[in-house]
């Protein structure tokens, strides 16, 4: 990453200038359901994402929200587990808590 700033006194302004490199796509290599009392099929329904799709923070955001709002659970966590990345394949972990 790169940033480069243009100071304008004259005008009080400034600008910058963000220069991002990107790196390589991950991909979701499996998903770890931990929900006690309500079926992984149903928590499935929800998920905006599968294994061996590329990783999305807003795809597991959105699924986080979508379970939130079922009326099923008091509680969601979607996180990927990053201590197990493997070949830019990452697994996530979804625990629920039901109401």
């Amino acid at each position: 990453m790169t940033i480069s700033y243009n100071f304008h006194p004259k005008h009080q302004t400034a600008i910058a200038q963000y220069n991002i490199t990107l790196g390589k796509k991950m991909f979701v290599s499996q998903l770890h359901i931990q929900s006690s009392g309500l079926s992984h099929d149903l928590i499935r329904r929800y998920i905006h994402f599968t294994p061996h799709q590329p990783y999305s923070v807003k795809w597991l955001e959105q699924s986080r929200v979508d379970l939130l709002t079922s009326d099923y659970f008091n509680s969601v966590q979607i996180k990927p587990i990053w201590s197990k990345i493997k070949q830019r394949a990452v697994p996530v972990m979804i625990e629920t808590t039901p109401k």
